[in-house]
């Protein structure tokens, strides 16, 4: 069955995937609650205070109910804010020749 594990989900990081060059992701057994979702992407936060990002088939649900101080944490986190990187300075613009006089 097909699970989406909404924002205030309590979660397990229960299956590795395979990541980027083949390398393992996930799987750590780590608990915790859903927090944001971009892209498919799940970010949990963690007891520690750590924030995991997984996608849906590597989690489950966790057994039992998340710790009070747990909840409060993940009420008041916020995704970090990413600011755009700046635009490059045009180069400076070369003085102009000076113009020949008209000759009226």
């Amino acid at each position: 069955d097909d699970v989406s594990f909404p924002v205030g989900s309590w979660v397990r990081d229960a299956k590795a995937m395979r990541g980027p060059g083949g390398n393992s992701v996930g799987g750590t057994g780590a608990d915790g609650i859903v927090v944001h979702i971009t892209g498919g992407w799940r970010t949990f936060l963690c007891a520690d205070g750590t924030t995991l990002n997984r996608h849906p088939p590597s989690l489950q649900l966790a057994p039992g109910s998340p710790p009070a101080a747990l909840v409060a944490k993940a009420a008041e986190w916020r995704a970090p804010v990413r600011t755009p990187k700046p635009k490059p300075k045009p180069p400076p613009r070369a003085a102009a020749p000076p113009r020949a006089a008209r000759a009226d």
